[in-house]
């Protein structure tokens, strides 16, 4: 989880990988639900009741619980370690349409239980977008014009992408994370339907304002504005989505792609599917799911993802979102943050020697099959591992360098065994430690050991030459 939290943090564009069943979908989804869930628990207002075992409220007088029912009969109520969805009939009759709740308050004829007004689950941070084979361009998540809408009328169809994006957009939101999860990426070409995000993304981290960097060019801002105020809509969310957009439309403005908006996308491999190009990877981190023994479904190791320490989480979104937003006018360099975010300057010391070495090695090898990288997977490196550090203080920062390897450098190679085959040999024993003194292709290459080795990046190199032995080709993502 950490790693998934770092690598988020550090670039608001994660994919998903492995084999079908892993759990990317789950992970993805789990996690926006239970950080919001988690930012909402803590700003709710708590009351101590005590309930006998058929729910009854025997702690307060009618008047004092009508009291706490005059914003809402709908509570949330947290019982132990769980909370269950509640609500108060005839002022005294705490129910729940959960059995759950019931067999754990049990035959006690006095239970503690916290109630608090449920929030309004209207506006959710998170969205789930299943990708369709059919998908040619952007306006399936960016809506399109329709000249022929109700009535006759020119009307923009607003996709549920553009939705939560003007909810990111609002000003009272800036600081707060929105996901956006793609489904199954690859049943179409991303490339076709996701090239203006995969533009905006790099263009926004290169200017001081990204107003002329809309998704949305500003001419159809005040139709989005107009389409939206003529639905007869009253929800909070909706509220939100037009506040949004009749502010952007006052101001003149296009609709960006905001700072504060993550995509994590889900790719599964097989013959429906479509290959990332390297451009795709390149500006994302890809993390691969592992399988696991089917044991660990029969011991219930499997639970629902939850987030203990939400209000730290929360935060460091916050500062990624601040630092993102500041990156085009900022004179920082990544290693400041990298440095800020260490205690011990010997150890920093350490960490950049290592890593100057180790990438410059890397760089040597993969150039002479043509994967050589510039300068953004650099920067990206910088920062993952300097969020890391934030995530989890204590991780050994070789653990954070070899996920840094695995999830920014190795996902663009690919080919057949004419091609990289011997690459990968070089690779893999410069990734052990080993110093390199041979020619490469043709290439002499010379570089001094490193003397750490990077065990999960070993272990997926062993995986693609294991298949460009079995079939003559491999990638990362197979």
């Amino acid at each position: 989880m950490n790693n998934f939290v770092s690598a988020l943090l550090a670039k608001p564009f994660v994919i998903l990988t492995g084999s079908s069943g892993t759990g990317k979908t789950r992970l993805a989804l789990q996690f926006a639900e239970a950080l919001e869930e988690g930012d909402i628990e803590k700003d709710k207002n708590w009351v101590n009741v005590v309930v006998n075992k058929s729910g009854r409220i025997i702690s307060s007088d009618e008047e004092e619980v009508r009291d706490l029912c005059e914003q809402s009969n709908n509570f949330t109520a947290k019982f132990g370690e769980n909370n269950f969805t509640v609500n108060i009939t005839m002022n005294i009759q705490v129910s729940s349409e959960n059995r759950d709740f019931y067999d754990a308050i049990g035959d006690s004829d006095k239970n503690n239980i916290q109630l608090a007004v449920a929030e309004n689950k209207d506006s959710k941070r998170y969205i789930h977008v299943p990708v369709g084979s059919d998908w040619t361009d952007s306006r399936n998540l960016l809506g399109y014009v329709n000249p022929f809408g109700a009535k006759g009328k020119r009307v923009f169809e607003i996709s549920p992408a553009l939705k939560l994006i003007l909810k990111a957009l609002h000003p009272n939101n800036r600081s707060v994370p929105f996901f956006l999860v793609l489904d199954e990426m690859n049943l179409s070409h991303v490339e076709r339907y996701f090239s203006t995000f995969l533009s905006i993304m790099e263009a926004n981290r290169s200017v001081k304002s990204n107003d002329d960097l809309g998704i949305i060019e500003k001419e159809n801002v005040p139709l989005i504005a107009e389409t939206i105020a003529n639905e007869e809509n009253e929800t909070y969310e909706w509220t939100i989505i037009r506040e949004s957009a009749e502010i952007l439309a006052q101001q003149g403005k296009g609709i960006v792609l905001p700072s504060n908006v993550f995509i994590i996308g889900t790719v599964n491999v097989d013959e429906t599917t479509y290959m990332f190009s390297p451009k795709v990877l390149d500006r994302a981190h890809v993390i691969e799911l592992q399988t696991e023994s089917p044991s660990t479904f029969f011991k219930k190791e499997n639970k629902r993802i939850k987030i203990e320490n939400n209000s730290n989480i929360m935060q460091l979104f916050d500062e990624s979102i601040q630092y993102r937003d500041r990156e085009g006018s900022s004179e920082d360099h990544p290693l400041d943050l990298l440095q800020a975010s260490m205690l011990n300057r010997e150890i920093y010391d350490e960490m950049t020697q290592t890593l100057e070495n180790l990438l410059d090695g890397v760089y040597k090898i993969l150039k002479t099959t043509n994967f050589d990288f510039g300068y953004r997977i650099i920067k990206e490196v910088i920062e993952y591992m300097a969020m890391c550090n934030k995530v989890d203080v204590n991780q050994d920062w070789h653990v954070s360098l070899d996920y840094a390897m695995l999830q920014k450098i190795l996902p663009k190679i690919h080919g057949n065994k004419r091609q990289i085959g011997v690459c990968l040999d070089t690779l893999e024993d410069f990734l052990m430690g080993n110093a390199i003194n041979h020619s490469l292709l043709g290439v002499e290459i010379l570089i001094e050991k490193t003397e750490i080795k990077l065990e999960k990046s070993l272990e997926k190199i062993k995986k693609m030459k294991r298949n460009l032995d079995l079939t003559g080709y491999t990638s990362f993502i197979n």
